[in-house]
C-alpha cells in the first residue's frame, strides 16, 4: 500500500518513502594487521541534515556497521 500525505505549502497530495538504506558487505581490517580482514555487513543511509555543510548537501552515512573502519 502505497502512503499519501498533503503537503502544507501546495495543498497536494505526496507520496510518503521509506528511510534509504543500502547495506554491504565491508571488508573490516585490522588497524596494526591490514592482512587481517574480515568481511562484515554494513548499513549505509542518507543524510541531509549534516553539521557545517550547507543546506541540501547530503551524505551516506554508516547506520550499523560491524567493524570501525572499513576498507
Amino acid at each position: 500500500m502505497v502512503k499519501f500525505e498533503i503537503d502544507v505549502a501546495s495543498g497536494t497530495p505526496r507520496r510518503v518513502l521509506a528511510p534509504f538504506q543500502l547495506c554491504l558487505q565491508c571488508r573490516c581490517c585490522a588497524a596494526n594487521d591490514p592482512s587481517n580482514c574480515l568481511s562484515m555487513p554494513c548499513c549505509f543511509g542518507i543524510d541531509c541534515d549534516l553539521p557545517n555543510k550547507p543546506y541540501g548537501v547530503c551524505a551516506f552515512v554508516p547506520k550499523s556497521c560491524n567493524c570501525t573502519s572499513c576498507a
